[in-house]
């Protein structure tokens, strides 16, 4: 049987695999890190009777680390021997995966800000893009690490190795020294500096995947043999 490598042929197989790679995305645990994050936001916004920007950066800090975990999973692909064979290429079964998580991921955080936000005191404003940062910084790394796990390994099990990276990220950025802190209040004078180096560490995670979806010199000559042969 001869693949199909053109273009409409490429842009049918990739259409075709949403619907099975949604049945196989790891929405279970996204769905219990999420979930216990937006709980613990909002059951402790319930409690205090003034909220202000300090305790509310902490309460979405929570939940971005408790969705982060979750979304270390969300690239796990056990049948990443067999989707080899298929005609797109890594990157594009990774483009599927994340067009199907990515706007998830979005109403998350979108649930976590309105959580949060409707308790915070006025006329206190939340530092809404600052922390957004800090929140994507946290899940590229994580889908990062767990892309490049799954290019690597022949289970496709990333979860149970990005996950734990992700906790060791978030204690090392406790540890940092004064100057190159990451986690610092609202209104601190660190504040811009520091969401600068988050901004890179988005920028970090982004290449991580671009290079996750890069195809390895065997699998790009397999492709190349079949498209001159067909």
């Amino acid at each position: 049987m001869v693949l199909p490598v053109t273009r409409a042929g490429r842009a049918a197989t990739l259409q075709a695999l949403l619907r099975p790679t949604g049945r196989v995305v790891g929405w279970l645990p996204f769905g219990v890190g999420a979930g216990v994050g937006l709980a613990m936001a909002g059951a402790a916004s319930r409690l205090f009777d003034k909220l202000g920007p300090a305790d509310a950066a902490t309460l979405l800090r929570m939940a971005a680390v408790c969705g982060a975990l979750g979304a270390a999973f969300l690239l796990d692909d056990p049948a990443v021997r067999t989707t080899r064979v298929v005609a797109v290429g890594r990157g594009a079964r990774l483009g599927v995966r994340l067009a199907l998580v990515v706007p998830v991921l979005a109403l998350w955080w979108g649930a976590a800000l309105a959580i949060v936000g409707s308790a915070l005191t006025a006329p206190a404003r939340l530092p809404v893009g600052a922390l957004t940062v800090e929140a994507a910084a946290l899940v590229c790394g994580a889908l990062a690490v767990a892309a490049g796990t799954v290019r690597g390994a022949e289970s496709g099990r990333a979860g149970p190795v990005a996950a734990p990276v992700v906790v060791f990220g978030v204690v090392v950025a406790f540890q940092l020294p004064y100057g190159w802190a990451l986690i610092v209040p609202p209104g601190d004078a660190r504040w811009t500096d520091a969401h600068q180096r988050w901004g890179v560490l988005v920028g970090v995670g982004l290449a991580g995947l671009w290079w996750a979806g890069r195809e390895p010199v065997r699998d790009r000559a397999a492709r190349l043999l079949r498209a001159v042969t067909r």
